[in-house]
């Protein structure tokens, strides 16, 4: 039999996995949204504050094929370590650990009872799966977690997913639990700025926003092993955030067409009926005037950017268009072009506009401007 080497097994990394960290450090920030930004953002003081479930344990990939078997992973807390950053909160981090910790060994010796005397590996694997083990939300911000003297706050929501396990508009899942919202109400009024984290591979609801002052929004996804730095990356102004949504997120989760029989909610979990043709995300939203939340293609930039649409041309069926991209603000940074075509007699339905072409343009000091093909 031949074997495939398909890993290193030098317990150093050699120059290919080096050169990769830097690749996909710029992937993730390249990939990162920046959702609301009201003048906190980048942030200039070096002192700031870090809770939440994802700030030191980052959600750095899902589950099943989207499981992530690395050598490292940078998660946020060190990630803005290396950048310079003061984390004033790391009693709060360390008793989170500690509750993490006692959950995970109360989960594992459940699970080790419950296949106690079994020997089909595959029946094993499927005891682990269904009972898979569930980040705790957090743990109470206590008054005296609460720090004098610093202006930033940041507060890190984690969420897991991923193949065999579908999100769910429950508590602690798509919504916010109880102990998230307090802990959010007790920053928003002790800090001047605080900013929410979404550390997830999907849409979760943001409806706090309505309630508490929160200056400043980032998704960050499920953004790999150097997600950390990336994100330091953005926080600071070192890069420029260019990423763009790639779902619609609903002002409420029944706005979806799909909420009354995604997952769970249709009866049956292992059967899914998609009943929406082609009016999935944007395009439902559009076409039938529904108000998003954060519309598809939304993402906010530390620049501005004035896009100028030049010629269109056709070529045959094709259509080719030519646009000028000039960076207006005074830093630079990446800008992504999106085209819509209208299609009133499609034969699969009237939806109002879909995307029809993207592109990312290159890096733009301030002041530059770039022609662009699509």
């Amino acid at each position: 039999m031949k074997h495939i080497l398909c890993a290193g097994t030098s317990p150093e990394p050699d120059s290919v996995e080096l050169n990769n960290r830097v690749l996909v450090r710029r992937a993730a920030a390249e990939g990162m949204v920046l959702l609301k930004n009201d003048g906190m953002l980048p942030v200039m003081d070096k002192r700031i504050a870090l809770y939440g479930s994802g700030a030191r344990r980052t959600v750095a990939g899902g589950t099943g094929s989207g499981a992530m078997h690395e050598r490292y992973d940078v998660g946020i807390e060190q990630g803005l370590l290396d950048a310079g950053f003061e984390i004033t909160t790391k009693e709060w981090l360390n008793r989170y650990d500690d509750f993490y910790d006692a959950s995970y060994r109360s989960w594992k010796e459940h699970i080790e009872d419950l296949v106690k005397d079994m020997r089909n590996p595959m029946q094993i694997l499927g005891t682990r799966i269904a009972n898979d083990f569930v980040y705790p939300t957090g743990i109470p911000v206590e008054k005296n977690d609460l720090q004098d003297g610093v202006k930033d706050c940041f507060y890190v929501l984690a969420r897991q997913g991923g193949e065999g396990h579908d999100r769910k508009d429950v508590r602690a899942d798509y919504e916010l639990d109880d102990l998230e919202m307090e802990n959010l109400r007790k920053i928003c009024g002790y800090y001047e700025n605080v900013c929410v984290v979404i550390n997830c591979g999907g849409i979760l609801d943001c409806e706090f926003l309505d309630e508490l002052p929160v200056k400043a929004l980032f998704f960050i996804g499920q953004s790999g092993e150097e997600g950390g730095h990336a994100f330091a990356d953005l926080v600071s102004g070192r890069q420029n955030p260019s990423g763009k949504l790639s779902d619609t997120w609903a002002m409420h989760y029944c706005d979806v067409p799909s909420a009354g029989i995604f997952a769970d909610e249709g009866g049956d979990p292992t059967v899914q009926d998609y009943r929406e043709g082609i009016y999935v995300g944007y395009r439902y939203f559009d076409s039938f005037g529904i108000k998003p939340r954060f519309r598809f293609g939304f993402g906010l930039s530390y620049t501005a950017f004035d896009i100028h649409t030049s010629h269109v041309f056709q070529k045959g069926e094709n259509l080719e268009i030519e646009a000028s991209v000039r960076n207006t603000g005074s830093v630079s940074g990446r800008e992504v072009l999106q085209v819509y075509a209208t299609v009133p007699f499609g034969k699969d339905g009237n939806e109002y506009q879909r995307l029809i072409g993207f592109m990312k343009t290159k890096e733009l000091a301030a002041g530059e401007k770039e022609e662009c093909f699509i």
